[in-house]
């Protein structure tokens, strides 16, 4: 570190900060090099990964479920971290358990889960009700035979 003698205030000579100006780009070169090999490491993690998740895929682990799956790990580790920093007294978990822990617990999502579970006594009546809706609009855009159509463009 520079040496200022107290001579009063702002008595440093033009050499004795010309030694500040030498340590700061000394520092400013030790940061460089700290971020160009903390680059040269990520770089070196990120192509793991890739390698990582290229043979998953081969072996038929899709990679997005790969990502999904570290990613509700994590939210899990930092929902257990919350509740465990909570105090006794606390309403959190009182409120959490009142919610429940799926989304089938809920008044929209049970309404959701149990419309996508199959049904034995035949087809989905919403995918039903949106083929007929899709195949009634198909038909009206079809002109009539022997008569000619005019689409206008925008």
């Amino acid at each position: 570190m520079a040496r200022i003698i107290e001579a009063g205030r702002n008595s440093a000579s033009d050499s004795e900060a010309a030694s500040f100006v030498d340590q700061y780009e000394e520092l400013l070169g030790k940061l460089d090099e700290l971020k160009s090999e903390h680059m040269t490491r990520c770089k070196a993690v990120r192509a793991e990964i890739t390698e990582l998740l290229d043979d998953a895929k081969s072996q038929g682990v899709a990679k997005g479920d790969i990502k999904d799956a570290a990613k509700a790990r994590a939210l899990r580790r930092k929902l257990h971290d919350l509740l465990t920093d909570r105090d006794e007294d606390s309403q959190v978990k009182g409120i959490l358990e009142a919610l429940g822990d799926d989304f089938a617990s809920f008044g929209l999502g049970a309404a959701a889960v149990e419309r996508e579970e199959p049904k034995p006594d035949g087809p989905d009546p919403v995918a039903a009700a949106a083929d007929k809706a899709w195949s009634e609009a198909d038909a009206a855009k079809k002109p009539a035979k022997g008569k000619a159509s005019l689409e206008v463009v925008h």
